[in-house]
């Protein structure tokens, strides 16, 4: 393993285990891929100038891949500021709900897996028992959105760690079964 991606992987557990005491622990990577750092990310995707695509407005850099069954994609998005191997949100689905438009690419991995455990189709029970109880449920027109926020800077080593104003975390189930989900910061 990369020296540096060693390093990096232990701080991120340490910070990991550190949020654990705290109540609410989100995630910070998912498949070696983590938050806001470059570390890693060459390693495991290759090389991403050739797989950007930009959001609607020419704002935010994405890169779409989807799965080795091709049933589930993986959405790494940079907003502006950021490295262009620096990832400031993820978002996983199944690819039926994909949006065609944009250039999608393979990957090797069987299943995308966050680093806590969250994947496609589990239930609400299996997301709360490693989440926790969600501080906001909101019903949609196909079931419920479960959502998680760390909003106070003041407050949270979290956040400072980051030097981000805020965290967030959406869940969202369809007959008990988790249909997509997206985790880390927004756009300020």
């Amino acid at each position: 393993m990369n020296p540096l991606r060693y390093v990096a992987t232990c701080l991120v557990l340490l910070l990991f285990l550190n949020l654990a005491r705290q109540g609410y622990v989100p995630d910070v990577s998912f498949a070696g891929l983590p938050l806001m750092t470059m570390i890693g990310h060459t390693d495991i995707l290759g090389d991403l100038h050739q797989y950007h695509i930009f959001d609607s407005a020419g704002v935010a850099r994405s890169y779409v891949f989807i799965n080795d069954s091709l049933h589930q994609y993986i959405k790494l998005t940079s907003f502006p500021g950021g490295s262009l191997e620096s990832f400031d949100r993820i978002e996983v689905g199944y690819t039926k709900d994909l949006p065609s438009e944009g250039h999608i690419n393979h990957h090797r991995f069987a299943v995308f897996t966050s680093e806590s455990g969250v994947r496609l189709g589990m239930s609400r029970a299996e997301l709360v028992k490693i989440k926790g109880s969600p501080p906001h449920i909101t019903k949609t027109s196909s079931g419920e959105l479960y959502t998680y926020k760390i909003t106070d800077i003041a407050k949270s080593p979290f956040l400072q760690k980051y030097h981000m104003p805020e965290y967030t975390a959406a869940f969202s189930f369809t007959k008990d079964k988790l249909t997509d989900y997206d985790f880390g910061f927004p756009y300020p």
